[in-house]
């Protein structure tokens, strides 16, 4: 199953109810939501993520924690692994191995939807985000832009990026609400920690 929007919820949960085994393919940071969420069911869930680790923007040190926290709440990780296929009611990983999956949840990563935005002549980064500045600004004037789809500059590394949080999406709309009705002092959302 795929999960881009309230459609793809209400099916997923009419799935989960019915599902006593679960992998989610991905240890990104929408992965472990659904694997926490499926476990706090009574659903035997494991993740299977292709890195050496969860939540790859996290130091190896830092992350350690985080594998814990998911095996004492009965998580299984398969770490190092890929799904090489689907069956009926198992995942075959590409060590031979195969895991119990009444229920398959892919979350291993997001696009930009970008496609209005090019018809509309907006700039497209490398990333295939909107680029936009500090105010939300696009390459077309009284177009503005935030969420999954845009791509900002990093304050720490001064390179594009893509950062598809609910929390910074929410941020960027207030954002730009302020600037709209020119609200001044309303500071510029931080793409990146301060160090």
């Amino acid at each position: 199953m795929t999960l881009r929007d309230l459609a793809d919820l209400d099916r997923l949960v009419a799935a989960a109810s019915k599902a006593s085994t679960a992998v989610v393919v991905g240890g990104g940071f929408v992965g472990l939501e659904v694997a926490e969420n499926l476990a706090a069911t009574g659903t035997a869930v494991t993740v299977v993520e292709l890195a050496p680790q969860v939540l790859a923007p996290l130091d190896q040190d830092m992350v350690g924690p985080v594998h814990d926290e998911l095996r004492l709440h009965g998580v299984g990780l398969a770490l190092g692994r890929s799904v090489t296929e689907v069956r009926e009611r198992t995942v075959l990983l590409d060590d031979g191995s195969e895991l119990p999956a009444e229920l398959v949840v892919f979350a291993i990563g997001v696009r930009p939807e970008i496609e209005l935005a090019t018809l509309a002549g907006l700039e497209i980064g490398p990333h295939r985000g909107i680029v936009v500045d500090d105010d939300l600004r696009t390459s077309v004037e009284g177009i503005y832009a935030v969420g999954d789809a845009t791509e900002k500059r990093c304050r720490v590394l001064g390179e594009p990026t893509l950062i598809p949080l609910a929390n910074l999406a929410n941020r960027q709309g207030r954002r730009v609400a302020d600037v709209i009705v020119g609200r001044p002092g309303a500071s510029p959302p931080r793409t990146a920690p301060r160090s």
